[in-house]
């Protein structure tokens, strides 16, 4: 595929999954915050208004107090700027690798719809709960959350490759 092609559509992907991550925030914010929780497949999965003051899949919210908010900002902007840096390099090489290429689509535009959560409003909505046998306990997450896990299991292949290669 020519690179300006795989440019636009890698582009195209990532605008598409930012606008859907935060179409679903806001729906959230606006139907759940306001008329509370919803219990679907079978009881298994809640959807609740949260906010997220720490991490992906909550991740030292419990510690958000002593992690300022700003600090919190800056290492998700650093994430995600280093992201689009290694996104910018995949889309422009000769050989760029489709299950990498798109890990670092949907990890890119996962950090990048919670952080502009986090510009907006100094946290991140979330409202998706697993909860099992009506058992709470797992951290609520939300489309961004779930695009990094899935860019983590799309990438982990060639790093792995890569270590190998080096021997470690």
């Amino acid at each position: 595929m020519h690179r300006a092609v795989r440019v636009g559509l890698g582009l195209a992907a990532v605008a598409l999954l930012v606008t859907a991550d935060a179409t679903t925030k806001t729906w959230a914010t606006g139907e759940l915050r306001s008329r509370g929780p919803r219990l679907i497949a079978a009881g298994q999965i809640e959807l609740r208004y949260r906010e997220n003051r720490g991490m992906v899949f909550g991740l030292f919210r419990e510690r958000a107090g002593n992690a300022t908010p700003r600090f919190i900002f800056i290492y998700s902007a650093a994430v995600t700027l280093g992201l689009a840096t290694l996104l910018a390099l995949r889309l422009r090489s000769r050989a760029p690798g489709r299950m990498t290429l798109a890990g670092l689509i949907t990890l890119f535009a996962g950090n990048a719809g919670n952080l502009l959560d986090r510009w907006r409003w100094s946290w991140v909505v979330d409202f998706i709960e697993i909860v099992p046998g009506g058992r709470r306990g797992l951290p609520a997450f939300n489309l961004a959350d779930g695009l990094i896990a899935v860019g983590i299991v799309l990438c982990l292949p060639a790093l792995v490759r890569g270590l190998q290669a080096r021997g470690v």
